[in-house]
């Protein structure tokens, strides 16, 4: 019981911050969509850096996923893990949105 009281604390944070981060970065396109501002200047070496070793990446992922689904199915103790690797994800997402935020020194 003590698991899923850690577990159900630490979903509720990690949702309402989700939800408030994304609320902000939401408000700050439209805000920036509305006032007409240009975003085409956008840094192209950047978006090319992304996409390098994506699909080692995603290799990376199906494997762990699957052996991930291997594990469920045949002992029971990873079913514990299943939801906090879903409340990682969401600190993972929340942590691209504030390190995707534009900085308040390229005149934002």
């Amino acid at each position: 019981m003590t698991i899923f009281a850690i577990g159900l604390a630490a979903g509720l944070l990690t949702a309402i911050v989700y939800v408030v981060v994304a609320g902000r970065a939401f408000l700050r396109i439209r805000t920036e969509i509305l006032a007409g501002v240009d975003s085409s200047g956008t840094d192209a070496p950047d978006y090319e850096r992304q996409g390098r070793n994506f699909g080692w990446k995603a290799a990376g992922g199906v494997v762990v996923s699957t052996l991930l689904l291997a594990l469920v199915s045949t002992v029971g103790w990873t079913w514990y893990l299943l939801p906090f690797l879903a409340i990682g994800t969401s600190v993972t997402v929340i942590v691209a949105f504030l390190l995707d935020r534009p900085s308040s020194t390229d005149g934002s």
